[in-house]
């Protein structure tokens, strides 16, 4: 065997061993941080300056009960991050500043049916562009926040908003804020008539107003303002 063979085989030996090293490493940090994948109390987990989009590297799927400050002024994830965008939140309770100050631009499916604890869950999120779907239903435990979320243009609801809506900082998209309005609850002739208000920004709620009479209530064309007012909720143009 020539030296250059075995200046290369000894090169590939090292480069083995090291990577090897890197996996057991990684492994037995993940291994220890997720409990083997049985991880649920999320609080505080992802929180901090400290985590970065090169270090968030999780190992296992994650399904928190407990998601409380889970990434809290994580700000240092930049970006769209897999593991961020599938995260199953179905068992979730505590999402209380969940995701405050977390600079990744997209999350996946919030589903909120379980929660007992909603503050501040989105606020400051300045780089969020995009979430996927929020899930709601009559269980909402307060207003649904994205206070000074400023990038934030896509939204989804599935389910339907029992609480106030505010989203005044936000360049929704037209979609977006027909999604929103469909899905607030018709207080028509019961006890919560104007009780809850709807805020938009006001710039993106006049690229709707533009549209003319494109919605419906019990059957007959209005605008989405008169249909928000159909349902008897306040509306806020901020």
């Amino acid at each position: 065997m020539s030296l250059e063979t075995q200046s290369r085989q000894l090169k590939q030996d090292f480069d083995d061993v090291y990577e090897a090293g890197k996996e057991a490493e990684y492994d037995a940090f993940w291994d220890s941080y997720q409990d083997n994948g049985n991880k649920r109390v999320y609080e505080l987990a992802f929180a901090g300056t400290g985590w970065k989009t090169s270090n968030f590297k999780p190992k296992y799927p994650m399904k928190p009960t407990n998601a409380s400050m889970m990434f809290y002024k994580a700000n240092g994830l930049l970006g769209e991050i897999e593991e961020i965008v599938n995260i199953d939140f179905s068992s979730c309770t505590n999402f209380r500043q969940a995701f405050q100050n977390c600079h990744t631009s997209r999350l996946g499916v919030i589903d909120l049916r379980k929660a007992t604890d909603i503050t501040n869950t989105f606020v400051n999120c300045y780089n969020m562009e995009k979430i996927d779907k929020i899930i709601v239903d009559e269980s909402l435990p307060a207003t649904l926040m994205f206070s000074n979320d400023t990038a934030l243009k896509n939204v989804i609801i599935e389910g339907e908003l029992v609480k106030n809506f505010s989203a005044g900082a936000c360049p929704l998209t037209v979609e977006s804020l027909k999604s929103i309005i469909t899905a607030l609850k018709d207080n028509s002739g019961t006890a919560d008539e104007y009780k809850y208000t709807v805020t938009f920004l006001a710039s993106a709620f006049e690229t709707l107003e533009a549209e003319g009479d494109t919605a419906e209530y019990n059957g007959v064309a209005c605008t989405w303002a008169e249909l928000i007012d159909n349902k008897k909720w306040n509306l806020v143009k901020a």
